[in-house]
């Protein structure tokens, strides 16, 4: 996909003097996200996303300042951030085999922990095609509310508890409270916010509980 046809906001192409500072930066890098960059040094829009939701791409000398500012290698050394939500999410490349074979992932700024990734798509030349869009399949929203049922705790209650919280705006107290309810309804919403209810179905999967997505 041509970046000019997938955002509206778009900068003057990167020069080859700023990609260079980039690659002393970064290390090696995807040749598509270079090639994106020689087309505008950043970019910016709410693109095909659920619910408005906006995909800011970082210019060279941004990208440089934000992995500096955020700390983003000391907490996660595979990382490497491009980007945001233009929220509490930052756009990364999981720097893990080939440059073109990164995947673009997501992860929470306040938090920077491996098990709180997310990927977006397997490589930045995939996510391009794909239009930037944030979740697999997307498609326009419906009017169907959609819940996560909590199907069995697994092995750490206190940490289901504290995801859940974090996820749905409860208490600790609340949130250890719902849990305990038999296949209890964790969080709901519309098709459109389906990526919340993926979010939480993956962090609670990867600490050994069991949740399931339906819809009404």
């Amino acid at each position: 996909m041509n970046p000019l046809d997938a955002f509206s906001i778009l900068h003057a192409p990167a020069s080859e003097e700023d990609i260079a500072l980039l690659l002393e930066a970064a290390g090696p890098l995807p040749e598509a996200y270079l090639d994106f960059l020689r087309c505008t040094d950043g970019a910016e829009g709410s693109l095909i996303q659920p619910e408005g939701h906006v995909v800011r791409l970082d210019s060279i000398r941004e990208s440089v300042r934000t992995n500096q500012g955020y700390e983003i290698q000391e907490s996660l050394p595979q990382l490497w951030m491009i980007g945001s939500d233009a929220g509490d999410y930052g756009i990364c490349f999981d720097r893990q085999g080939s440059p073109d074979q990164w995947p673009v992932v997501e992860v929470p700024l306040g938090a920077k922990f491996a098990d709180e990734l997310f990927t977006i798509s397997p490589s930045f030349a995939v996510w391009q095609e794909t239009g930037f869009a944030v979740v697999h399949g997307w498609s326009p929203p419906d009017d169907r509310e959609l819940y996560l049922v909590l199907d069995a705790i697994g092995p750490s209650i206190a940490r289901i508890a504290s995801i859940v919280a974090e996820a749905a705006g409860l208490s600790a107290a609340e949130a250890l409270a719902l849990v305990r309810l038999e296949r209890p309804v964790l969080l709901k919403t519309t098709t459109g916010g389906r990526r919340r209810l993926e979010r939480l179905h993956a962090g609670l999967t990867r600490h050994g509980a069991s949740a399931s997505i339906h819809s009404s």
